[in-house]
């Protein structure tokens, strides 16, 4: 009874976060939806683990991610061809769950755990922490105000380039074009967004891009929780340190809440001020580190992150279940789930590959398996390399220059010791003692491979690697991610292990030592959750808003964008004047490209800066003439003069107007001014009510 309470209080609480965002019958189907998308996962691992007592437990807490990359992958060739109707939302889980019906057997004699009735409900606990983290959060984001609508900076970042990819590729061009620049495809992994993009298509103006994409979050948030378990599990064993552990690193791992109080009552400041802090980014701000993101962030916006780290982890933990019994079939099913972690998020996928040969190498040495080993690496390989042309041919990377640099990263020298503690020290010191205490156990060693690994690899590139023109903390993140979500179980068996020694001695030391880890790292998680909805706090850090307001006049514009210029269009604003605040201004809000942005997650950026300074040398242009032919040249549709690019170019709205036949005004407000450009816009001037797009979104 209490099982099934506690599951249906999980759902309950789930569904009731998915009407957060998109109510009524549309958030269920949503969730519907996504049920039937990871179901061929489910599945597939089932049929893997065939032969295990523990299969369903296994299936079910790490076959969804698979599940979304086999019905992504099923989609793409009809996306490819030009099909984009609403029946591929059914249609292409159908075709992965024939698919993942073939399944075979991995055989017997894997190391895995057993999966019961308290693991259920340790999961279901767990999972309520989901709507924990992101429920208010996510019912904020969008927020109509009376000044307008409002975004909380966390939010205009990694979220607003989820809005701009899924509008660029729901338009359903082949291969998607780039919203930031002239003449380019969209270089970024945009696998993961094929099911939004479709949704986007199916549900049109009913459902607001942003709020459809935090409802899919949602459900990625449960689907990641639930694979934190099953992963943790294979190490602590346990039902209680398994959910301990999954908890301590989902929640608790940044001192540098507490660090910011500390110098703030230092300097006799109000303590108030943590406010006006990226709060998990401490270690950055006051000591120039490189910083590590907690987990919790990651479920707010980074659900591509989550099933890329899921599948990546999962295709390791493979690894080390047949350790010490090295077989093909394991390291065929390992690189099939590596190539899909390729496909949703390659750079983790880069750094999960290093770990899995270093386990299979290990594995295959340990037994003295060399032809088997010798097999490993063709069974393993032929998929990764198929994503990898994959990968190629839609053109996920630009060419044309090294975009990883292995040099020891400038920002992890600088406080080589220092930044890591502070931004993960407890987990650090725990695992350090887990590790003593796991090496003196007789038996069960090898689960543990899979922590000491993702932790020596993490390490390496957190010093030695750099992805270009990301500030130096790209790799950061991702290490940090890879170390919290791999060294659950082992935290989780170490607590336990501590708390449950016979010396009653250790017992107290060992609840007085998870007290004080919980009570350091809560001031962090406690700021973050309160400043990532704060909407009322209206300053400005690092030359952006800690709340991003569009005002009336501003949505009314990019309404009509939105309602009234063809799908391909070209709207164009001054990407340097508007970095970083609304960066995204354009291709997030009324989903149309641009000839020259500034976007924070394409590499490398000198295409996009030498574009951008080209548009700005369009508006301080001082004659008509030339700027028409300048923006003709760029194939520019409608050129936009708001707030910032007024501010910043006073004398451009008076050169405009002085020229109506050239640039006639299309839409005019107190604030902003969009001005036609092309031939195709000035005929918009006319009748503008019977040229309306296809697919209207605010």
């Amino acid at each position: 009874m209490r099982l099934a309470v506690t599951i249906a209080a999980a759902g309950l609480a789930l569904a009731a976060t998915v009407a957060l965002c998109v109510p009524g019958w549309r958030g269920l189907g949503i969730i519907a939806i996504g049920i039937l998308w990871v179901a061929p996962g489910v599945v597939a691992l089932h049929r893997a683990y065939r032969d295990y007592p523990s299969r369903w437990g296994l299936a079910l807490l790490l076959g969804p991610p698979l599940g979304y990359a086999m019905t992504s992958l099923c989609l793409l060739p009809a996306w490819l061809a030009g099909w984009h109707a609403a029946w591929l939302l059914v249609a292409a889980p159908v075709v992965a769950l024939a698919i993942a019906r073939t399944a075979p057997s991995l055989g017997k004699g894997l190391n895995v755990p057993r999966f019961g009735r308290r693991d259920a409900m340790a999961v279901a606990l767990l999972l309520l922490l989901v709507p924990a983290i992101v429920g208010r959060p996510f019912a904020l984001v969008g927020a109509d105000l009376p000044e307008g609508r409002a975004y909380r900076a966390y939010f205009t970042a990694d979220f607003v380039w989820a809005m701009a990819v899924v509008s660029e590729v729901s338009k359903g061009d082949v291969l998607p074009q780039n919203p930031f620049h002239l003449d380019m495809p969209l270089h970024y992994y945009w696998l993961t967004h094929l099911l939004p993009a479709l949704e986007h298509r199916t549900f049109g103006g009913a459902v607001r891009l942003d709020h459809l994409l935090l409802a899919d979050a949602v459900c990625s948030a449960a689907m990641f929780v639930a694979f934190l378990y099953g992963l943790g599990k294979h190490v602590a064993r346990g039902v209680g340190a398994t959910a301990l552990g999954c908890g301590m690193s989902l929640l608790f791992t940044s001192p540098e809440g507490l660090y910011a109080w500390f110098d703030l009552w230092r300097q006799d400041r109000p303590l108030s001020l943590v406010r006006y802090l990226n709060i998990d980014a401490v270690s950055r701000w006051l000591f120039g580190a490189l910083p590590i993101d907690g987990l919790h962030r990651l479920l707010l916006y980074q659900p591509q992150h989550q099933i890329g780290y899921a599948l990546a982890c999962t295709s390791l933990l493979i690894m080390v279940q047949q350790f010490r019994a090295p077989r093909t079939r394991a390291a065929g099913a390992a690189g099939v789930l590596l190539a899909c972690a390729l496909l949703i998020s390659t750079f983790a996928a880069v750094m999960a590959a290093v770990m899995l040969v270093a386990v299979g190498l290990a594995s295959v040495v340990t037994a003295r398996a060399w032809k088997v080993g010798a097999l490993q690496v063709i069974w393993g390989g032929v998929p990764v390399l198929a994503a990898v042309w994959l990968s190629r041919h839609l053109e996920y990377v630009a060419g044309g220059g090294q975009l990883i640099d292995v040099m020891p990263n400038p920002l992890a020298a600088r406080h080589p010791i220092a930044g890591p503690l502070l931004s993960a020290g407890p987990v650090l010191v725990v695992l350090a003692i887990g590790a003593w205490l796991w090496c003196r156990r007789a038996r069960g060693r090898a689960p543990a491979v899979l922590t000491g690994v993702a932790f020596l690899v993490s390490a390496a590139f957190y010093y030695f690697v750099d992805v270009r023109d990301h500030q130096d903390v790209y790799v950061g993140w991702r290490a940090g991610h890879l170390v919290f979500i791999t060294s659950g179980g082992l935290v989780g068996w170490t607590w336990w292990r501590l708390m449950h020694r016979s010396s009653r001695a250790w017992h107290v030391a060992g609840v007085t030592a998870l007290g004080v880890a919980v009570l350091t790292t809560l001031p962090t998680l406690a700021i973050d959750l309160y400043n990532v909805q704060d909407l009322t706090n209206r300053e400005h850090a690092a030359g952006f808003p800690w709340t991003l307001v569009l005002g009336h006049d501003e949505l009314s514009a990019l309404q009509w964008i939105a309602r009234y210029t063809p799908l391909d269009a070209r709207v164009q604003v001054d990407p340097v004047a508007r970095d970083p605040g609304t960066w995204a201004y354009i291709p997030a809000f009324a989903e149309r490209r641009m000839s020259a942005g500034l976007p924070i997650s394409m590499i490398p950026l000198a295409p996009y800066r030498e574009a951008s300074a080209r548009v700005q040398r369009l508006y301080t242009a001082t004659e008509s003439a030339v700027l028409l032919r300048e923006a003709q040249a760029m194939r520019i549709d409608v050129l936009v003069v708001g707030p910032e690019e007024h501010k910043r170019h006073p004398a451009i709205r008076d050169l405009l107007d002085s020229n109506p036949l050239a640039f006639p005004a299309l839409y005019r407000t107190k604030n902003i001014t969009l001005y036609a450009t092309s031939g195709r816009m000035r005929g918009l001037q006319q009748a503008p009510g019977r040229r309306r797009a296809e697919r209207p979104t605010w």
